[in-house]
């Protein structure tokens, strides 16, 4: 039997280790069913840390044969590049992947000089089999996929320390090849932040079509301060492996925007389609958002239609996503057209210029990485009403009517490598109503930082300023427009005729060169050099014509600088040809050159502070004035605006200008220039006499008062001035004194007064003299003499033919229409032991004859007989009577029945011998009987009847009548006797009071006038 109890223990070893295992493999089991959470996150971690991704962090939630479910899954470090999901549900379909749901799934992406870092997330992709961005796959997802649903997306990438996010709310889910959602978008960064409504459609069909719609999108952008609403956007992407296509449609505020897009590779020649249309009705809507950027427009409203199209190929290497090379190596062509309206209520110069309309077409070339455009049109019209700008004392015409339009072969180049850049040559002109602008550009370059043209020629016409015509004004250099404006280059301009006030000039033209930089509109600096021209200048008031005046501008600069002001400085050098007044000379005359300086500060007019100077060599006008050297020193002053300069003028000769005999003079003094008032003052000197001047005027009103003053002093000076004007030739005043004050007034028209005060003067003459001269004259009015009460002028003796003593001159001055008269009321001197006086009478200055009545009164005989030489006559008594005189010219005497009597008895005793011996023997007893009687003649009657003919002997008629005690026993006789002879004696005593006294009032007169 024991064989048979050993074959029952060799069975049960075996079985007994199947026990074990089956009893180890039951632990197992229950240790995975028991840890299997545990179990399934170490492995996936595991298997994660292999590929290279740590750290990793996740909790298994759920665990069946269904699925998985994961919570708080963490790849990768929180405060590095991570990703991140609330929960992640994976189901099992059989032995695949059946679906994948993630909520809350949050990306965090460092965006550095390599590009896009995810961290572990980036290192497993890139140890993953193939290429996810194969360029050959199109932009549809494979159908094999398992379904994917995505809640809730949040995506940060941090660039440069900002951080940017992308937050996707809604429900996104990828199923069979398509992907469909929609929901809230928000998108945030440094360029702003855009909010709306997002949908997102992605077909697995042969396009691989992707449609992005949104709608109620609202786009903050910093700097903007109004917000960009885009009501609804529509975008569709295809994508095939050798053609790309996109195609947008957009509503913006004010209008609509629609593009598309078409990238292929046909016969491997990436092949680009563009074309962009934009459709603006209301851009009242759009401006805004410009305004924002560019600041406040001009423009409030209107529409714009433009439309851009682009078709080019690229090179055969450059692959369709290589966006860069397709840019770089296209070469096609391009077109550009539209239009703008702007009515006139939507723009500034509405009420100037009323509508405006822009038409736009172009054609260009791409090539090189940049677009050239050839203009086949760009013009603008408006219908601008005739108006006169004004801008202080700046006024610009303009209108009706004003365009815009560039001239055949203008070209436009833009850079694509630099879109905001634009370089164009070409010419353009622009018109309103007469004025014309034509500008050739030879090269000019617009971007961001401004216009700059190396070459550019403007020519403006029918400029009409201040009511000046300017026929031409061309400029020729460098123009830069931007921060920083700079012109560089010559101004010339012509006019045919200009007028300013009085002053016409004829055939005007400059030549200069310029230099303008404006650093801001607080900093700005102004070059001038050259020559300002004119055929001929006509001064109106008083009449003076000069031919080929220039003004020679010498570094002329003006400079807006902060704290300072307006900087003025520089000179001008002004000259002319021959001078023509025919009122102040007979014959032309030329003007020396003269330098005007200046170096100026302030803010303008009022604010001005600095100095200015005026030199010239002399003036030197033969015939007319001359002098030595010119100078004037000033001083400008501010708050307020004041001017104070230095005059120093040296050997002024003024004879041909004054029309009086004027020794050389000097003049110091000053200017002062004080708001609206204007004063001078300083001293005319010839040797040791000086002349006080002094000057004020109003420049705003025209109106100005001089006043000379002469010393007591100034005898020898007066005496030149009034020779050959008032005094006769060979005149001389030895002695006495002479003070004068003239004041010279201008309102409406030029006036003077003079005040003259004589004491003890004497005046020499060849035919005459005066001495004891004393008055003081007044006239209210110089120029021409008037005065407003009679004057009166004492002479104690006029040394002539006869002496007359005690003279006085009572006489007034006044106009009759554009003629002087000189009213002489009183003339009278004791003369000839008795009185002679003149009966008032007029003087005009174009009478050759004047007619004065001569009253003798108690003139004494004796004193005649002693004048007349009679030494053998003896005549006592006197005479009076009326001699009625007429001056012919300035010598000639006129006598009409003039007539003197005797006052009353007196005696003639005549000496016989000397009687008979002039007679001889003639006459017989009865002549003998007369001559008897008049040798001792006792007359009680005597008159003399006198004519005097302006040529030949002057006629007297003498009555006797008396007795003689000793002849035929006092017998009264009566004696008609008649002579022919020389009377000049006495009518040329008449004739010297009247030269001495009315002859100078008259010569004063025919002067002045």
């Amino acid at each position: 039997m024991p064989q048979d109890g050993a074959r029952p223990a060799t069975v049960a070893w075996p079985l007994r280790i199947l026990g074990i295992l089956a009893v180890v493999l039951l632990v197992m089991l229950g240790g995975l069913v028991l840890f299997r959470h545990f179990v399934v996150e170490s492995l996936a971690v595991a298997y994660l840390e292999g590929k290279g991704v740590a750290p990793v962090e996740l909790t298994v939630s759920a665990l069946g044969p269904d699925g998985i479910e994961l919570r708080a899954v963490a790849i990768g470090d929180l405060k590095a590049p991570h990703v991140s999901a609330r929960r992640i549900i994976v189901g099992f379909d059989g032995m695949s992947i059946g679906s994948v749901d993630v909520h809350g799934l949050g990306v965090r992406v460092a965006h550095g000089p390599d590009g896009l870092d995810a961290g572990p997330v980036m290192r497993l992709a890139e140890s993953a089999e193939g290429s996810p961005a194969d360029a050959s796959v199109p932009l549809a997802l494979p159908a094999d996929l398992p379904t994917l649903g995505l809640h809730g997306v949040q995506v940060l990438i941090t660039k440069e320390n900002a951080l940017h996010g992308l937050t996707l709310g809604g429900d996104y889910r990828l199923h069979e090849g398509q992907l469909d959602g929609s929901g809230p978008i928000r998108v945030s960064g440094a360029l702003g932040l855009v909010e709306g409504e997002l949908r997102v459609d992605l077909a697995s069909d042969l396009t691989g079509g992707v449609i992005l719609s949104a709608r109620d999108v609202s786009l903050n952008v910093p700097g903007l301060r109004t917000s960009l609403a885009v009501a609804s956007l529509d975008l569709t992407l295809g994508r095939q492996p050798d053609l790309i296509s996109a195609d947008l449609t957009a509503a913006l505020p004010g209008g609509d925007l629609t593009g598309s897009l078409l990238l292929a590779a046909p016969f491997d020649q990436p092949t680009i389609d563009l074309g962009v249309q934009a459709s603006l009705g209301d851009l009242a809507q759009t401006l805004p958002l410009i305004s924002d950027v560019a600041g406040d427009l001009p423009v409030s409203g209107g529409s714009a239609d433009l439309s851009f199209a682009l078709v080019a190929t690229a090179d055969a290497d450059v692959t369709i996503p290589d966006i860069a090379g397709l840019i770089r190596t296209s070469v096609g062509e391009v077109r550009l057209e539209g239009d703008l309206r702007l009515p006139a209520s939507a723009h500034s110069a509405g009420a100037d210029f009323g509508d405006i309309a822009l038409d736009l077409a172009a054609d260009g070339k791409l090539g090189a990485g940049e677009i050239t455009l050839d203009f086949n049109r760009l013009s603008l019209t408006s219908e601008a009403v005739p108006k006169v700008a004004q801008a202080r004392d700046l006024a610009l015409r303009y209108g009706p009517g004003a365009s815009f339009a560039v001239r055949p072969g203008m070209t436009a180049t833009l850079a694509l490598a630099e879109p905001g850049a634009i370089s164009f040559r070409g010419g353009l002109d622009t018109r309103s109503g007469p004025l014309r602008l034509a500008a050739e550009l030879e090269n000019a370059r617009l971007s961001g930082t401004g216009l700059d043209v190396t070459g550019a020629t403007l020519t403006v016409t029918g400029l009409s300023v201040m009511q000046q015509d300017i026929d031409r004004l061309h400029y020729d250099g460098k123009l830069l427009l931007g921060a920083q404006s700079e012109l560089h280059g010559r101004l010339q301009g012509s006019s045919s005729a200009l007028s300013v006030g009085d002053a016409d000039a004829e055939t005007v033209s400059a030549a200069l060169a310029l230099d303008l930089t404006v650093e801001s509109a607080e900093r700005l600096r102004v070059r001038l050099n050259g020559p300002v021209r004119a055929g001929r200048l006509a001064l109106a008031e008083p009449a003076v014509s000069i031919d080929a005046p220039e003004i020679a501008l010498e570094e002329v600069q003006f400079a807006l600088v902060p704290g300072k002001g307006m900087v003025t400085r520089g000179a001008f050098v002004a000259s002319s040809g021959p001078v023509t007044a025919p009122e102040i000379a007979e014959s032309q005359f030329t003007l020396e050159p003269m330098r005007f300086g200046f170096d100026l500060d302030g803010y303008g007019f009022g604010t001005m502070y600095g100095s200015v100077t005026l030199d010239s060599d002399g003036l030197s006008a033969p015939g007319l004035a001359r002098s030595g050297p010119l100078r004037i020193r000033g001083k400008v002053r501010p708050s307020p605006q004041s001017v104070k300069a230095e005059i120093s003028v040296a050997d002024m000769n003024l004879d041909g200008l004054s029309g009086l005999s004027l020794p050389p003079m000097s003049f110091d003094g000053t200017l002062d220039v004080l708001e609206a008032r204007a004063a001078l003052a300083g001293r005319l000197s010839s040797g040791a006499i000086g002349i006080d001047v002094s000057a004020d005027a109003d420049p705003a009103t025209g109106a100005a008062q001089a006043r000379m003053v002469l010393p007591e002093t100034a005898l020898p000076l007066l005496a030149e001035v009034l020779r050959d004007v008032v005094l006769p030739a060979g005149t001389a005043l030895p002695e006495g004194s002479v003070s004068a004050e003239v004041t010279l007034r201008q309102a409406e028209a030029l006036s003077a007064d003079l005040d003259l005060n004589v004491t003890n003067g004497s005046v020499a003459v060849t035919e005459f003299a005066l001495s004891g001269i004393n008055g003081t004259l007044h006239l209210e009015e110089l120029l021409p003499p008037r005065t407003d009460a009679p004057q009166e002028v004492r002479i104690a003796l006029l040394s002539g033919p006869a002496d007359i003593r005690d003279m006085l001159l009572r006489f007034e001055l006044a106009q009759d229409g554009d003629e002087t008269i000189a009213r002489i009321l009183d003339l009278h001197g004791d003369v000839l032991g008795g009185r002679m006086a003149m009966r008032p009478f007029e003087l005009r200055a174009d009478e050759t004859r004047r007619r004065i009545d001569v009253d003798l009164q108690r003139i004494d005989m004796a004193t005649i007989v002693d004048l007349a030489g009679l030494e053998d006559f003896i005549l006592t008594g006197s005479l009076s009577g009326t001699l009625p005189v007429e001056i012919v010219g300035e010598n000639g005497v006129v006598v009409r029945q003039g007539k003197l009597v005797a006052d009353g008895p007196g005696t003639l005793q005549l000496d016989g011998n000397v009687l008979r011996g002039i007679l001889g023997q003639q006459g017989g007893d009865e002549l003998d009987l007369m001559i008897r009687t008049l040798e001792d003649f006792r007359y009680d009657v005597l008159e003399v009847s006198l004519d005097k003919p302006l040529e030949g002997e002057t006629t007297m008629l003498i009555t006797l009548g008396g007795l003689n005690p000793a002849v035929l026993d006092g017998h009264p006789f009566r004696f008609n006797i008649s002579v022919s002879g020389d009377a000049d004696r006495l009518l040329a005593t008449i004739l010297t009071v009247y030269r001495a006294s009315s002859g100078m009032i008259e010569q004063g007169i025919k002067s002045l006038q």
